[in-house]
């Protein structure tokens, strides 16, 4: 049987289109992405600026709804349950330190995850903080957020050690032996002065598919261009 066997000109075309539109099919789908995303900002700005939403709403709604809305709530800490989010390059001081989370419980067998603010490496053991201790009756005020999927390359919790890299509501459920809100709450009051508090800001919402797309489409333009300007060259090749 005889191999079919492509001139140089036929096999730079063929490399070239395919190469062409896997490039454009990226640009394409990273347009997709960033109408998606737009959305999702257009829904947190309006549960933003929706009314505060009490204990008896956290009560009576457990759903993605009430996701990105603000919350005031009253209750205690389960101080002995806290756990530390390792924070990573998400610390907000560039110095090395933990998220300290730990269940609130605002109704009677009614829990919520707390992210209650960053704290030093240095300061991570409860007793030396000024606030940790007392269990005490309080009003704190935050955020819902969503618990997100687990990014590539963290490793994984270790629970044993009240370590964590990423929060996975039913994983921390299961080891502190409390049903938890399906939900966390991004504090941003705290009584304790080690604590920084957390801030939130659409601003901090990743939204980079319109340059990922223009760096797609650039690419394939210049496919293209490549393209024209080398074809005469293989065509004399033939």
């Amino acid at each position: 049987m005889n191999k079919i066997k492509l001139s140089p000109s036929v096999s730079f075309s063929i490399i070239s289109c395919i190469i062409f539109f896997m490039l454009i099919s990226l640009g394409s789908w990273q347009i997709y992405r960033l109408k998606w995303k737009l959305n999702v900002i257009q829904a947190i700005k309006t549960n933003l600026s929706m009314d505060t939403i009490g204990n008896k709403d956290l009560v009576f709604n457990n759903k993605a709804h009430l996701n990105y809305r603000k919350v005031k709530i009253q209750g205690k800490f389960l101080h002995n349950k806290e756990l530390y989010l390792y924070a990573g390059n998400m610390s907000p001081n560039g110095k090395p330190g933990y998220f300290i989370v730990t269940p609130f419980a605002y109704e009677t067998d009614k829990f919520i995850l707390v992210n209650r603010g960053f704290i030093e490496a240095k300061q991570k053991i409860p007793t030396i903080r000024s606030d940790n201790t007392q269990n005490k009756e309080q009003i704190i005020e935050g955020i819902l957020i969503p618990e997100t999927r687990k990014p590539y390359f963290v490793p994984n919790n270790e629970t044993k050690k009240n370590l964590l890299f990423w929060i996975k509501l039913q994983e921390i459920s299961n080891y502190l032996g409390i049903v938890l809100y399906n939900a966390i709450l991004l504090q941003y009051n705290s009584n304790e002065d080690e604590l920084q508090p957390n801030k939130f800001s659409l601003h901090e919402i990743r939204n980079d598919h319109l340059a990922y797309a223009i760096t797609w489409y650039s690419m394939a333009i210049a496919v293209l261009i490549l393209y024209f300007k080398y074809k005469n060259n293989f065509k004399n090749k033939d």
